[in-house]
């Protein structure tokens, strides 16, 4: 039996790849996590929530960002 060992991706790599992928997926240490399809109500309710948050947060200078927005996050522990 042999055991297969998947190699990390470095963000340059995981980016590159979801240029060009049909499909939308997360990055999460390294390994890329498929993210599956919303459904009619799902859009509609985020749809819903965007435009309340954006109401309440533009004065405060803020902003919201749409479902397909790519984004960054660090988290630092310790």
């Amino acid at each position: 039996m042999s055991v297969h060992a998947r190699s990390r991706l470095s963000v340059e790599e995981y980016l590159e790849l979801e240029r060009r992928a049909e499909v939308r997926s997360e990055y999460l240490d390294g390994e890329t996590l498929a993210m599956a399809g919303a459904s009619l109500a799902h859009n509609e309710i985020v749809g819903n929530l965007q435009a309340s948050l954006r109401r309440q947060l533009r004065p405060r200078g803020c902003g919201v960002l749409k479902t397909s927005s790519r984004v960054f996050v660090r988290i630092i522990t310790g």
